[in-house]
């Protein structure tokens, strides 16, 4: 059941990212990839926002997402019609052979001990609290990283 709810969630985000970047281009690029870097800015800025006033709830983020997808469907750039010649149907093969080793090598679990012991702590925190925490509530200790020397 969680790889499910992890490629719902993965499929959310790019689906949530196309339609805010609908939002922030309108009509004027139709360019999906530059859409899509430009919608995961504002979905970044939502959870940024989400986070700080302590609404990091599981259905907020259902809502974001849905939000996202109305502005898919409102901002929906027309869909051009495919054709590849031979050697384009030869490189979306490699492509799509590239994506699915990908796609299990992202779905495997964190393995490095600085992603699992370090990053990984601080995104359980941050859903366990609904948002951020001050510095000394997350476990950092000031008086040993003074004047930015956390080297």
């Amino acid at each position: 059941m969680q790889p499910l709810a992890i490629l719902f969630g993965a499929a959310l985000t790019v689906v949530s990212c196309l339609g805010f970047g609908g939002v922030l281009l309108g009509s004027k690029l139709r360019e999906p990839g530059i859409r899509f870097i430009a919608g995961a800015a504002l979905l970044s800025v939502i959870v940024f926002g989400l986070c700080t006033v302590g609404w990091a709830y599981p259905s907020v983020f259902l809502a974001v997402g849905a939000i996202g997808i109305g502005c898919l469907w409102r901002f929906r750039p027309p869909v051009p019609k495919l054709e590849l010649a031979r050697y384009q149907r030869i490189l979306a093969l490699f492509f799509i052979l590239f994506f699915i080793l990908y796609l299990f090598s992202a779905m495997a679990p964190e393995t490095s001990p600085d992603g699992a012991g370090y990053h990984l702590t601080f995104v359980g925190q941050y859903l366990r609290w609904h948002g951020f925490l001050p510095l000394r509530s997350a476990g950092c200790n000031r008086d040993r990283h003074r004047a930015g020397a956390a080297i």
